[in-house]
This record gives C-alpha cells, structure tokens and sequence, in this order.
C-alpha cells in the first residue's frame, strides 16, 4: 500500500467512528447542561477526542435540581 490509500483508510476510519460517538457524546453533554457544541472536538482528528474528554473532565458540571418521583420527560 501507498501513502495516499493509508491516509485515505485512516480517515475513513476516523469519519466512522466520528459519526459513532457523535450521537452519545451530545446526549452526554445535553443531560449535563453543558455547551452543546463541544461533540464536535471529535471531528479533529487525533487530539479531538482528548481535548473533548479533557473539558468534560475539567468543568464543573451544573448542579440540577432533583426531578420528583413519577416525573417523567415528556410531563417536565
């Protein structure tokens, strides 16, 4: 195999698993309250993903208030 056709599969695979994570990570952030536009630091390839899991590790997360029992959602 050439350079060319390395880089092209390796960025095909950086495009799939992307759009694998993409989905979970923003109902990550969403549930916590945080920007939601920090998913996309996974489109970056290599540092990406680490610069996504160094900002949810490193900002203090919204403290929410308890929902009460039976409520649901939908019925928020």
């Amino acid at each position: 195999m050439d350079l060319g056709t390395d880089l092209v599969n390796s960025l095909m695979i950086h495009i799939g698993v992307t759009a694998l994570l993409l989905w979970p990570a923003y109902r990550v952030v969403m549930r916590a309250g945080l920007p939601r536009r920090w998913p996309l630091w996974l489109a970056l390839p290599l540092l990406g993903p680490v610069i996504f899991l160094v900002l949810l590790a490193k900002t203090p997360w919204p403290v929410l208030p308890v929902r009460p029992p039976g409520c649901t959602r939908a019925s928020a």
